[in-house]
């Protein structure tokens, strides 16, 4: 369907398009948060791991690897928490467009279903070592 520029339908069209792609880069935050913090983790156990532990410890690296990343992970979900909750209720107290509240709503959910898919498929399909 083409639409003539200047016309006011052309132009609801265009403001529609423009709220729905603000409201899934406002969904997307969180998303973004957890990405960056899990990033960090990830640096700081390699460099952990890397410069405070002697080469011939394996034992204590390890230990000191997986309490860094858990520890990072944790944190991560916790930004992550923290930035969804957040922006629902900044979300719930605007009543401007029910399309846009709708749109961040269901990209937060897409989001936290992308974040707990892993833990999903975990529980779902359980490791069992080979006899």
């Amino acid at each position: 369907m083409a639409f003539i520029k200047g016309h006011p339908v052309a132009a609801q069209v265009e403001r529609k398009r423009q709220d729905i792609f603000t409201a899934v880069c406002i969904g997307l935050i969180p998303l973004a948060l957890y990405v960056a913090v899990a990033f960090c983790a990830v640096v700081l156990t390699l460099f952990i791991g890397r410069v405070f532990v002697p080469t011939n410890a394996f034992l204590v690296q390890r230990q000191i690897d997986l309490f860094g990343f858990i520890g990072g992970l944790v944190l991560a979900f916790m930004f992550y928490a923290i930035a969804a909750l957040l922006i629902i209720r900044r979300t719930l107290q605007r009543s401007e467009v029910q399309l846009y509240i709708r749109v961040i709503l269901w990209t937060l959910v897409t989001t936290a279903f992308f974040i707990l898919s892993p833990i999903i498929v975990a529980i779902l399909l359980p490791q069992h070592p080979a006899p």
